[in-house]
């Protein structure tokens, strides 16, 4: 089965752009714009999701993926992970995993994909 494609939103607004294939996550699934569109790393790569787990968030008892970069993140907390955490590999901040956790958390409760 050919994985699907993604339609940027200004290809919906009568643009001709192409359609974007991104990769998958962790557990396999297929990516997608994420919350914040595509965030441009130093190298020139993009980040749209950066997928995480956490004991917090579970369904039926099995830790989930669910996204990092979230609408409930604040500039500074985007730039961070940008310019920093993202293309440096390094551990995701307690605060903004808070803030992922509790989005998470809130979009089950709603019976929605914590992803986008």
């Amino acid at each position: 089965m050919p994985m699907p494609l993604i339609n940027p939103p200004q290809q919906k607004m009568g643009l001709p752009l192409p359609l974007v294939n991104y990769d998958k996550r962790p557990d396999k699934t297929q990516k997608g714009r994420g919350y914040l569109g595509e965030l441009k790393l130093p190298d020139g790569n993009v980040a749209t999701e950066y997928s995480t787990q956490s004991g917090a968030v579970k369904v039926n008892g099995k830790q989930i993926d669910f996204p990092t970069l979230v609408p409930t993140l604040s500039k500074e907390d985007v730039a961070l992970m940008q310019n920093d955490v993202i293309p440096n590999k390094k551990p995701i901040p307690e605060a903004i995993m808070q803030k992922a956790i509790e989005h998470a958390k809130m979009r089950l409760a709603q019976k929605l994909s914590p992803f986008k």
